[in-house]
């Protein structure tokens, strides 16, 4: 199955208008010139309201990254369309996309954040739906010494539909995690899934490469006894360092990413560490991706 609505943020700071990607430079800062950007390949003409925040003095009270030097943060926010149809008397999600800013306008967004009004229409006996929310994330970047610790930090807010009790949509593994370029081998990392039911659990590792990323993977679905229970918060972190820096005075990119699937079949993961550094997943249908990508990390 696939959420309904989710919030994204990622971190490293400053306010920009809405667009399908950003990219921001502050040339005072002690590491470089620090850049940022946000994109959906399956979607690049999403409305996406974004910010980003370089060297911050402080981090927002989001963060669960407490020591270290503030690089940045960047927080993006996407409007989700998603189309359930009634099959064989169950409600199974068909089609799941990010608006463009013409949609959003046109459908108007504060019709997008009364959850629990979108909701209420569903039934049974309309054979199709469609449920409208935002997806939210959270990036952030610290460093220390020739290390930099990476936090992602996803928000699905769901409330008062699955709670119903009714049988849920198609499952479909949803992914989050890190890719980066430069050669930076990881130390260590850790991830963590809430459910409506406030219970924590910690999502499978689904592919790691020692100089180039890791991803988690977790249903946002999940069955209860008498009821359906979501994933309504996910947070992932890794350290990556090196000895001695080999770049030679040049920079990479660091990637947060989530990937929003909504197929019964797990496909394979892989990262590319040079050009479009992301995360790559196998199945090309019935899937889409947030990256917030910040630029600019000597290596």
């Amino acid at each position: 199955m696939k959420k309904l609505i989710c919030t994204l943020l990622v971190s490293l700071l400053l306010i920009t208008s809405v667009s399908p990607a950003f990219a921001i430079s502050k040339s005072t800062n002690a590491i470089s010139a620090l850049s940022a950007s946000v994109t959906s390949n399956e979607f690049p003409n999403a409305y996406i309201k974004q910010r980003f925040v370089a060297n911050p003095k402080s981090l927002e009270s989001f963060s669960l990254l407490k020591d270290g030097k503030n690089v940045g943060y960047v927080t993006a926010t996407a409007y989700v369309e998603e189309t359930y149809e009634i099959l064989n008397s169950k409600p199974m999600i068909t089609s799941s996309r990010l608006l463009s800013k013409k949609e959003v306008k046109t459908i108007g967004e504060q019709n997008f954040s009364d959850i629990n009004s979108a909701m209420s229409s569903f039934s049974t006996t309309k054979h199709k739906h469609k449920v409208r929310g935002k997806f939210s994330m959270t990036f952030t970047v610290k460093k220390y010494s020739n290390q930099y610790k990476l936090q992602l930090i996803n928000n699905w807010d769901i409330n008062g539909f699955w709670n119903s009790g009714s049988n849920g949509p198609a499952a479909g593994p949803d992914y989050m995690g890190f890719a980066w370029g430069g050669g930076f081998d990881y130390d260590n990392y850790d991830a963590d899934t809430e459910n409506s039911e406030n219970y924590h659990s910690t999502p499978d590792v689904a592919d790691i490469s020692p100089n180039g990323g890791i991803a988690w993977s977790f249903d946002d679905l999940q069955w209860g006894s008498h009821t359906n229970i979501w994933v309504k918060n996910s947070s992932c972190w890794t350290t990556i360092g090196k000895n001695t820096l080999t770049g030679k005075g040049n920079t990479t990119s660091v990637v947060g990413e989530y990937i929003h699937t909504w197929k019964d079949v797990q496909g394979s993961l892989s990262f590319s560490t040079s050009g479009d550094i992301g995360i790559n997943y196998s199945i090309k249908d019935k899937k889409w991706s947030l990256k917030l990508s910040i630029s600019g990390i000597p290596y």
